[in-house]
């Protein structure tokens, strides 16, 4: 439970800092034991852009994960791109 709460503590000291824009999104990371999430976020509009995670390979083998995550994440990038490109 004090991970937790030092995990929150250090979260919102850093989200006073950071704003996520329409030209300039936020990248929200949250690293668990066993997963990795990620979210593109517009904080002036109040909207996830594009969210992604590495939830649905948990049937693969780790190579075969691995070569998931990087098209999955490329493929996110190349779809957030163009969803700044349009803002």
């Amino acid at each position: 439970m004090r991970k937790l709460k030092l995990r929150i503590k250090r979260h919102n000291k850093l989200r006073q800092r950071i704003v996520g824009t329409t030209a300039r999104p936020r990248l929200s990371v949250f690293k668990s034991g066993q997963h990795i999430y990620a979210q593109i976020i517009d904080d002036l509009k109040g909207q996830t852009l594009v969210s992604s995670s590495d939830i649905k390979n948990k049937e693969s083998n780790k190579r075969e994960k691995h070569e998931h995550k990087q098209t999955l994440w490329e493929g996110r990038w190349q779809r957030a791109q163009k969803i700044a490109r349009t803002c």
